[in-house]
């Protein structure tokens, strides 16, 4: 092993005494690092080991830990019970840095704010920073939602979360009066809708408009 490539010797090497066609050796590091490690293996006959050009196999493979945590997440209504999620990769995907690919994202959606349950998991490419959901229900209650981010070594730990209603548009305003409070004006009154699109009062309002 080696931190440099074709740099090999005798210090760091190790002498497995096995006749075998098949290995499986696993070296444990001390921390991750955004360099590769480099590895070379010979086999050895009566007459020793042949020339590291031609009689050797090479690799190299960083260390890695799982990824951090991504971050910013947000939710925002974009549709009828459609909320749309939006993230951050991480800044270390396991490296010490931001350059080793990941292999996906895990979404998970819960009713519960310690999530508790799991009401749905998502699973975007390593490359998605954005999904819109549909969610079951409109209403008052929330949902809520976080993120994590996977690489060849494992899951992250779940972003901070977020929340939001599924929601419909508001009913109708009511109780629409028109009068004349003056020589050539009308003046128009009315209530607010019994459902801001939560099925009650709650939701608050953008704006209203009349034509």
């Amino acid at each position: 092993m080696s931190d440099v490539p074709h740099v090999y010797n005798d210090t760091n090497a190790i002498l497995l005494r096995r006749e075998a066609s098949f290995f499986d050796f696993t070296v444990t590091f001390t921390q991750k690092r955004n360099r590769p490690y480099y590895f070379m293996v010979q086999a050895a006959n009566q007459l020793g080991y042949g020339d590291n050009r031609t009689r050797a196999a090479y690799i190299s493979e960083f260390a890695v830990d799982v990824p951090l945590q991504p971050t910013f997440l947000s939710a925002h209504v974009v549709g009828v019970r459609l909320i749309r999620l939006d993230w951050k990769r991480p800044t270390d995907t396991g490296v010490g840095d931001d350059s080793r690919p990941l292999v996906k994202f895990v979404l998970q959606q819960s009713t519960s704010a310690t999530f508790a349950t799991i009401q749905t998991t998502y699973e975007p490419g390593p490359l998605v920073e954005t999904i819109t959901v549909e969610v079951p229900t409109s209403g008052p209650n929330l949902f809520y939602f976080r993120v994590s981010a996977v690489n060849e070594v494992g899951q992250s730990s779940p972003s901070d979360p977020a929340n939001e209603q599924g929601i419909t548009v508001p009913s109708p305003p009511s109780n629409l009066i028109a009068s004349i409070p003056d020589e050539a004006k009308i003046s128009i009154s009315w209530n607010g809708p019994a459902d801001t699109g939560i099925g009650t009062i709650g939701r608050k309002l953008l704006s209203y408009r009349y034509s």
